[in-house]
């Protein structure tokens, strides 16, 4: 059995979490669609940008807050994915924390 909706929304807030210069400010569900709010600088915002992107997932301003950025994502079934594009923000995440270093790399033993 899968991770839920709300564990897979949580383990995506802690990858973006693990990025320098990006920090999550809020999360909540608007029916089947997760919003995560990030205070965001840097390369953080280009990293994140590209794995909403290649996610199909929307990142825009904060109408009100500077810096922030709000992620929505579906968490609809897709793809033999229990959680959709959320779940595939969460592993664009993870190969751009590998490939910076943020996660160890495995060593196949």
């Amino acid at each position: 059995m899968g991770m839920t909706r709300d564990a897979t929304l949580d383990e995506v807030c802690a990858l973006i979490a693990l990025m320098p210069d990006a920090k999550v400010v809020g999360q909540e569900w608007s029916g089947d669609h997760a919003r995560i709010v990030v205070h965001v600088a840097g390369d953080a915002l280009e990293a994140l940008t590209h794995a909403a992107w290649t996610a199909n997932v929307q990142v825009e301003r904060h109408a009100s807050e500077l810096g922030h950025h709000v992620i929505t994502a579906s968490a609809v079934p897709r793809d033999m994915l229990d959680h959709g594009e959320l779940q595939i923000v969460g592993i664009h995440l993870v190969w751009h924390l590998l490939r910076a270093g943020v996660l160890p790399q495995s060593t196949g033993q």
